[in-house]
């Protein structure tokens, strides 16, 4: 097709084209439509306009029609450029005009408005984008207030707690972690301890929580390594009046003081031992029923620890049991409600739930330890006495007896997992004289005394109440239930109270100075972490209160003397009898601290808590360490004599068998606690394993403690990762 056609418009061609033809966007035509400015330009050129083939009338020849059209020429039309309109609505206006609500051209980076008047112009961001920042600047700050709640909480009182539960409560299915209560009861019954790691080795795979508990049930029923259900034989007709031989009474009666009175002074050693010599030294003497019973408890408690060095399992005839017969038909079988408390009644009381449990029945022991309690509270021996009649030795005596029962109720609370019988904070008598009784005939130490009764000596060690001015957690001081027995927070002034200790010659009684005061700061970790309410704290709660207590002992521990060397680190300094009596005292109080953070890393225990954990914890890391010093203590070779003039029997079971669980847990979490050395706890539980294992000879609660343990160990040796030489049938 030649570029110079030109062809005319003809009303005839197009009613037979049709309209189309002249209406391409390559035409000009007057009454076509017009080009848009993005409209494409057609190659002229091309042989495909879109023509309709239509039929022509009959006669007309189309080629006649092409020349009749070359008349003009199509010319493409030029491209329009559409002025700027101002009326148009702009999408963001300047800051200037939107202030002052005048319309803006929208012209970057100056708008028209503003060039005219000589003003800056700024454009501000969208309101997408505006929004957008908002919302991430409010969800920093509500972060940020959770995280400060989450500081607070725990130091809110119980109302306070509860309206911040309330509060939150409506965000209970928010992303964000919420404040509600993550953690449960945690026991301290070492049976029911081992119970759960049976559970979780038998049942790898978390179960339903009342399956579980059926389970942990039976086991329960069926373990228990101490002799509760046995029944116990008081012989009625035993000579009350028959008295051992003397060398076999002297013999009983060193034992006792030896062994058991530093951790358990509730006899008066000075005033006992004259009235003893002067018991056998004259035959005619005829003292009363009660020191009798005293006495023949003492070479009942006596026998105990002397027996397993001297018997065998097959022995019937037990001496202690018939000394006991004597003490209990000589006192307890006369107590009525009708009587009137004594000291020496408490006395009897106290001594025989000390026997109980030396023979493994700690739950009688619970119970006859809660009775000497309750008539020691009804004598009003928990109280500061503030006579001026009673002497000072007596008031010492006095608060000996009491603090001893303290301390056992302690003890008993952590083997039986029952709760305390006396809270702290009904305790104001001061705590005993680190001084022997012996000194106290000498003037200087008696006016100390005095001057200590009236809280200007030595009774500053742990203060009844928070100090007003202490700077450290002074936030708990308003809450009562974070001011459990006096052991909160010290200030560092207070610390220079404790080295009026330090010039305290090394003594029984210095010895018992210490472990009342260490016992403060254990029954407050046992009403709060122990206690059956502590299902109502967060986790956070626990783990403050552990750190607390963790520095209350550390304060307790700068308050020694440097002479009992257990400030010493790198242990190279040889430990005296009362050194490692209080290093046995504080590594079992240590392990009673931190081992709820250990045991809540347990995949299926029931204090698991629901948030997620690290793989490192620092405190039960401590607790296995401080497992491993308490082991530390003892030979690497068994020696039953040793022992048993170390420690009492009951003392050194229940602390081992504590050590063996804690190390089982740690081999159950190796792949957690991979920063403690697999093969170093392995040796560990391999001491603590052949120690039961002696002890299981000459000792019954040990044999059945070795049984489940031995079989426990041999069966899921896999499961902890032990070698063939480190299993329970290697040590045969």
């Amino acid at each position: 097709m030649n570029m110079n056609l030109d062809l005319a418009f003809n009303p005839t061609l197009e009613g037979i084209f049709g309209s189309d033809l002249f209406s391409y966007p390559g035409f000009i035509l007057d009454d076509s439509p017009r080009l848009e400015e993005n409209d494409p330009l057609e190659d002229l050129n091309h042989d495909h306009f879109p023509v309709k083939q239509t039929e022509l009338p009959f006669g007309l020849d189309p080629t006649q029609i092409q020349r009749e059209q070359s008349n003009k020429v199509a010319i493409p039309r030029t491209r329009q450029i559409k002025s700027w309109n101002t009326r148009s609505r702009v999408s963001l206006a300047c800051n200037s005009c939107r202030t002052t609500k005048v319309k803006c051209s929208g012209h970057r980076p100056v708008c028209d408005r503003c060039e005219r008047l000589g003003i800056q112009c700024n454009y501000g961001e969208r309101k997408r984008q505006t929004s957008g920042k908002m919302i991430d600047e409010l969800k920093s700050q509500i972060d940020e207030l959770e995280n400060l709640l989450s500081e607070i909480y725990p130091t809110l009182d119980a109302r306070a707690a509860h309206l911040v539960d309330q509060s939150t409560a409506k965000y209970a299915m928010h992303y964000r972690p919420k404040l509600s209560h993550a953690t449960s009861s945690v026991t301290c019954n070492v049976p029911d301890w081992l119970n759960r790691l049976k559970t979780t080795l038998e049942n790898p795979y978390i179960v339903p929580s009342s399956s579980r508990q059926d389970i942990e049930g039976q086991l329960s029923s069926s373990f228990d390594y101490y002799q509760n259900s046995s029944t116990m034989v008081i012989k009625e007709d035993v000579d009350t009046l028959k008295r051992p031989e003397r060398v076999l009474a002297d013999h009983l009666i060193r034992t006792y003081f030896r062994v058991v009175h530093p951790f358990f002074p509730i006899v008066g050693k000075i005033a006992f031992l004259n009235q003893y010599h002067l018991f056998y030294s004259d035959s005619t003497v005829r003292p009363r029923d009660q020191w009798l019973a005293v006495f023949n408890f003492i070479c009942a408690i006596a026998h105990t620890h002397i027996a397993p060095t001297q018997r065998t399992t097959s022995c019937n005839e037990r001496p202690h049991a018939i000394h006991f017969s004597r003490g209990w038909m000589l006192s307890m079988i006369k107590t009525s409600l009708c009587n009137h408390e004594n000291l020496q009644q408490v006395q009897i009381e106290g001594l025989a739930a000390f026997y109980l449990l030396s023979v493994g029945q700690v739950n009688r022991s619970w119970k006859c330890c809660h009775a000497a309690i309750s008539s020691a509270l009804a004598m009003g021996l928990n109280l500061r006495n503030e006579s001026t009649i009673t002497a000072p030795l007596s008031k010492e005596i006095r608060y000996r007896v009491w603090w001893s029962l303290y301390a056992l109720d302690n003890f008993l609370c952590g083997v039986t997992g029952r709760p305390i019988t006396v809270s702290g904070r009904f305790c104001t008598a001061p705590r005993p004289s680190p001084f022997e009784e012996k000194t106290f005939s000498t003037a200087s130490i008696s006016e100390s005394t005095k001057d200590r009764m009236s809280q200007n000596y030595l009774h500053k060690e742990l203060p009844e109440l928070p100090h007003p001015n202490t700077s450290i957690e002074s936030g708990f001081d308003k809450r009562s239930d974070y001011s459990c027995s006096a052991t909160l927070t010290l200030c560092k002034d207070e610390l220079f109270s404790y080295s009026r200790t330090e010039h305290v010659p090394e003594s029984d009684s210095s010895c018992f100075y210490h472990i009342a005061t260490l016992s403060t700061i254990l029954r407050d970790v046992i009403e709060y972490i122990y206690a059956p309410s502590a299902v109502q704290r967060t986790w956070p709660q626990v783990e403050l209160r552990i750190n607390l207590s963790l520095r209350n002992v550390e304060i307790w521990l700068l308050s020694l003397p440097p002479s009992y060397g257990l400030r010493d680190t790198d242990g190279t300094k040889p430990l005296n009898d009362q050194s490692r009596k209080l290093a046995l005292v504080l590594c079992y109080t240590r392990i009673m601290i931190t081992q709820p953070c250990l045991r809540r890393h347990m995949p299926t225990a029931s204090e698991a808590s629901s948030c997620p954990e690290s793989s490192y914890d620092p405190i039960a890391e401590m607790c296995i360490q401080n497992a491993s010093q308490l082991l530390d203590l003892l030979p690497n070779e068994p020696n039953l004599p040793w022992l048993f003039g170390f420690c009492p029997c009951w003392c050194a079971l229940h602390c081992i068998m504590q050590t063996i669980g804690v190390f089982l847990t740690a081999l159950i979490l190796q792949s957690e606690f991979s920063n403690s050395s697999r093969i170093a706890v392995a040796e560990r539980l391999m001491k603590a394993s052949i120690w039961i294992r002696e002890l299981s000879k000459v000792d019954d609660s040990a044999h059945k403690a070795w049984s489940f343990t031995s079989d426990l160990i041999a069966k899921h040796s896999a499961r902890l990762g032990l070698s063939s030489w480190q299993l329970p049938g290697a040590l045969d």
